[in-house]
């Protein structure tokens, strides 16, 4: 398995825990759960093949990124701004330098939604 979609599936730190066998997986999605806090991290942060992670609209804080320091291969990772301060993201960039991260506001998240559900009207 190399993607894998959890959006708001009600997943929490056991869920993630589980996780950590498969070792092919390098894109993962946790939106939406509120579940998922800091103390899941540790478990994503064994995920050593990581490349893409999606935490908007979890509970995960600037202590929860810290946990995901030894995730070299990840190159792009999704938070809100609710938890996570972009003082915060930076710090996180700088220990892994090729990462990628876009923070998105409640406000963005909902236009982004709007938008691609407007050809259905």
């Amino acid at each position: 398995m190399n993607a894998l979609d959890l959006h708001a599936c009600n997943v929490d730190e056991l869920g993630l825990k589980d996780l950590v066998n498969c070792p092919k997986l390098n894109n993962l999605s946790v939106s939406g759960n509120s579940k998922v806090t800091d103390s899941a991290m540790k478990y994503v942060n064994q995920m050593k093949n990581l490349q893409f992670l999606d935490l908007l609209n979890t509970k995960v804080t600037v202590a929860g990124l810290a946990q995901l320091k030894d995730l070299k291969h990840l190159i792009r990772i999704l938070i809100s701004d609710t938890y996570v301060t972009p003082k915060a993201a930076l710090a996180l960039n700088r220990k892994i330098p090729t990462l990628r991260i876009e923070m998105r506001t409640a406000k963005s998240v909902d236009k982004d939604v709007a938008r691609m559900f407007a050809p259905l009207k």
